[in-house]
């Protein structure tokens, strides 16, 4: 039997940006208009320099310290971007993630033979939260500008954590022939954040957030996404952003086949391209 161990070692290396949520900042600096909505949609990436924590799968658990090079070996597929919509004071926020890894491989059995393995790792999730600008202003002898928001919403999250093997193949832990283990877990979660933005130079603004979610709902203890970054307006409709992220979360159930957890952190820079319309 191959060591559950050994697949869970794929998954670990494979499962760096999985929880990952990728941050951008669409940042409206502008005068209240009133009746009239303001938008912007954002492209962007979250680049994590090391992972660390635990990933443990049908009650085997893996200590993760990974850089990034392990990303970039597996990545097949990545897309984010967020949208806001504001009208005076009042917004709604919506974003979106999703990545598929691929780390299949060949791993040595004991008897000295060798197993493909294929690995599904994927995430997903979407968020839609409802936000306040609860302060807006000037401030400094050049009357440089300010915001704050806070918002509140519900995040669907999805995350897959799967080995399978040839089906006459045990990889399992538990007696009997098993050739797949973990699977997909999905739950939705509340979320709430605050953000603040600060015009420190024509053309230039810094801004920070920070959003937690999670709260115990269906088996994620907490989330929580920290974000520093600059943002530089090239153009009347077009900006982008530059800055860090620290990344966490604890999420952890039970499956038919045991233990499902994900609890790690991450930190890195990422980018965003905004267009304001």
């Amino acid at each position: 039997m191959v060591s559950t161990k050994y697949v869970l070692v794929l998954i670990a290396f494979a499962f760096t940006v999985i929880a990952g949520k990728l941050s951008a900042q669409s940042i409206t600096l502008s005068e209240d208009d009133g009746d009239e909505w303001q938008y912007s949609l954002t492209a962007y990436a979250f680049v994590p320099l090391e992972t660390s924590g635990t990933s443990e799968i049908a009650d085997t658990e893996v200590e993760l310290d990974l850089g990034i090079s392990e990303v970039f070996e597996v990545l097949d597929f990545t897309l984010a971007g967020r949208g806001e919509a504001w009208r005076g004071d009042w917004g709604v926020i919506a974003d979106f993630y999703t990545v598929k890894l691929g780390p299949g491989g060949t791993l040595q059995s004991p008897g000295g033979g060798s197993l493909d393995v294929g690995i599904d790792i994927d995430q997903h999730w979407v968020s839609v939260l409802g936000a306040y600008r609860f302060s807006r202003g000037t401030y400094g002898p050049k009357n440089r500008r300010f915001s704050w928001d806070a918002s509140a919403g519900i995040r669907w999250n999805s995350i897959t954590q799967k080995v399978s093997a040839d089906a006459n193949i045990d990889i399992g832990p538990s007696v009997g022939v098993q050739n797949s283990l973990g699977g997909t877990e999905t739950w939705f979660e509340p979320i709430v954040g605050i953000r603040g933005a600060y015009e420190v130079a024509d053309k230039w603004s810094v801004f920070g957030r920070a959003e937690i979610g999670g709260f115990g709902v269906e088996g994620d203890n907490l989330q929580y996404t920290l974000v520093l970054a600059a943002d530089w307006q090239v153009s009347s409709a077009i900006s982008l952003s530059f800055g860090y992220q620290y990344y966490s979360i604890n999420f952890e159930t039970e499956r038919s086949d045991g233990a499902f957890v994900y609890d790690i952190s991450q930190y890195g820079p990422y980018l965003g391209l905004t267009y304001n319309f």
